[in-house]
């Protein structure tokens, strides 16, 4: 799977707005927010029709 520039930082945009990853740190890593705990819930709520996301 090929990804440019732009949808990746779209992507990780996303990501970040469901609280799964935190912040952009310049060229450092982003943390890991989500758990698997804590993965049903985040499914949910990514899948949800509520038109938020």
């Amino acid at each position: 799977m090929k990804v440019d520039f732009a949808t990746a930082q779209q992507f990780m945009q996303r990501m970040e707005d469901f609280g799964i990853v935190g912040p952009a740190r310049g060229s450092r890593a982003r943390e890991v927010l989500a758990g698997v705990d804590g993965l049903p819930a985040l499914l949910t709520a990514v899948t949800a029709p509520t038109g938020d996301h």
